[in-house]
């Protein structure tokens, strides 16, 4: 994957752990952030 610097996709732990981060009163600063789960690509 020459494209995604990290060289891998997320894993489900990866981006549960995302999910739970957003549930969590941690999240309440971030507002219309839009999040790709693309390894750093930037299409």
């Amino acid at each position: 994957m020459p494209q995604v610097p990290l060289s891998r996709l997320a894993t489900p732990g990866e981006d549960a752990l995302f999910a739970l981060f957003r549930a969590s009163d941690a999240s309440d600063f971030f507002i219309g952030q839009v999040i790709s789960f693309s390894g750093g690509c930037a299409e």
